[in-house]
């Protein structure tokens, strides 16, 4: 399973969510799943590449141009980079002597570098071949990246599950806030098919493991889609009608019912003015 994780690159990262994220590294590797994250190396970015990186398992990062080579304010910083040194290969495991009861396959250490003069690359690279997204406790960017993919969610635009590590709760208020829109009728979709929320990092990864192996099975999402229909009232009818692969039954029966009204209409305008007629005579 490949996860998309989010979370904060702050270094003054509370220790409790630190402990969690690098429980969520830990979990991932043990399990077998690919650690996909933005390649920080503080805060609970960096606590899960520790802990992926101890638990000998699959780790790809993705970091903005920006970093390379310069801190966060832009200032050089010789040859370093702003990425986890896990992803520095002279730091990679499993060198001439790996540790006695260690894999012999070397794990997978990728580093994917983003251009542009905004973050949308980044953030297309982070999921792009994804089958879930696991969020961890952070700022305004893992706040933007939750909710861009929490609103392609729900508008049905992609199936990737998406879970919320909560640690102290955390995430209580967007939860909440989830709840209060959906009593609101502001969502199309009920909460926790947008959003799940699990305390701790084990169980996010439970729910997520479950959630994918449901969607790999189930049918392609027919829930109404804005459309990418050129006419305005072809996209109407598409999002009335519903499931894309039947369009020539809809329209079939758009037109149908389409006809049926403007001779109902010419019917009764017809019979409203020979009655009119007569009437006067």
């Amino acid at each position: 399973m490949r996860v998309c994780c989010y979370g904060s690159s702050s270094a003054k990262t509370p220790a409790a969510y630190v402990d969690e994220s690098y429980k969520l590294g830990q979990v991932l590797a043990k399990r077998g799943h690919v650690c996909v994250n933005g390649a920080g190396k503080s805060g609970c970015m960096g606590a899960m590449n520790n802990g992926a990186s101890d638990g000998n398992g699959d780790i790809i990062g993705v970091i903005h141009e920006m970093f390379i080579g310069k801190d966060k304010l832009g200032r050089a910083k010789g040859d370093e980079d702003g990425s986890h040194p896990t992803f520095r290969k002279e730091e990679l495991p499993n060198g001439e002597n790996p540790p006695e009861g260690a894999p012999t396959r070397a794990p997978m250490r990728e580093l994917l570098i983003a251009g542009g003069h905004d973050l949308q690359e980044r953030k297309r690279l982070l999921v792009e071949n994804a089958d879930c997204i696991c969020v961890l406790p952070g700022g305004c960017g893992t706040f933007d990246e939750l909710w861009e993919m929490a609103c392609s969610r729900g508008l049905g635009l992609m199936t990737m599950p998406i879970v919320c590590v909560s640690v102290n709760g955390f995430y209580a208020p967007f939860e909440d806030m989830l709840k209060r829109a959906y009593k609101d009728n502001l969502l199309y979709s009920l909460p926790d098919d947008i959003i799940h929320f699990e305390p701790t990092a084990e169980k996010a990864v439970e729910w997520l493991e479950r959630k994918v192996a449901e969607v790999g099975v189930q049918k392609p999402n027919q829930r109404r889609v804005l459309s990418t229909s050129k006419s305005r009232m072809g996209g109407f009818l598409d999002n009335y009608w519903g499931d894309e692969e039947e369009s020539g039954h809809r329209w079939l029966l758009a037109l149908t019912f389409t006809t049926g009204v403007i001779v109902g209409a010419v019917l009764s305008v017809t019979t409203i003015s020979t009655l009119m007629r007569r009437s006067r005579k």
